[in-house]
């Protein structure tokens, strides 16, 4: 009788081995959406940064065909870019056209000449007055960030 008692496999398992496993399988997880996070930012910045510059080389290229005789330019806010008609920017202008930066995303910096949030391009040359730079950055304690340059020929490139 004894024998047999001693043959009896136990197929269960401990509290320990069940612990183990969903430690690992929690630092697994914790991993993938770290990383994920970090890649879906560095889309973010990437989109909006290509965004803007489209932004920019739409009002140069506006200007320099003299599109309804008018110049245009690019408004910068902490959210978004506003592109416009005109020698100013009017903020409740039908003719405007905005693009919202992602949530992610923040224009940390905007640097131009002479000081302001506008960047306007002159007509026939597309050359501009207020040239300088911009910088988008990932919120969230990231420090990626873009900076796009735009030279007092109107030229746009990204650092």
């Amino acid at each position: 009788m004894k024998s047999e008692e001693l043959k009896i496999k136990n197929y269960g398992f401990t509290l320990v081995e069940i612990i183990l496993v969903l430690a690992i399988t929690f630092i697994v997880a914790t991993i993938i959406v770290v990383s994920f996070s970090r890649f879906s930012r560095g889309i973010a910045i990437g989109n909006d940064v290509q965004n803007v510059v489209s932004f920019l080389e739409k009002a140069r290229s506006n200007t320099v065909a003299s599109r309804n005789g008018l110049r245009y330019g690019v408004h910068f806010e902490s959210g978004k870019a506003v592109l416009f008609s005109g020698d100013t920017y009017i903020p409740n202008s039908p003719l405007n056209e905005a693009i919202l930066l992602s949530p992610n995303v923040s224009l940390s910096v905007i640097s131009f000449a002479g000081g302001g949030n506008d960047l306007v391009f002159n007509r026939l040359t597309g050359e501009t007055d207020q040239f300088g730079y911009v910088a988008l950055s990932v919120v969230g304690g990231s420090s990626d960030s873009r900076q796009i340059n735009i030279s007092s020929t109107g030229v746009v490139n990204i650092q």
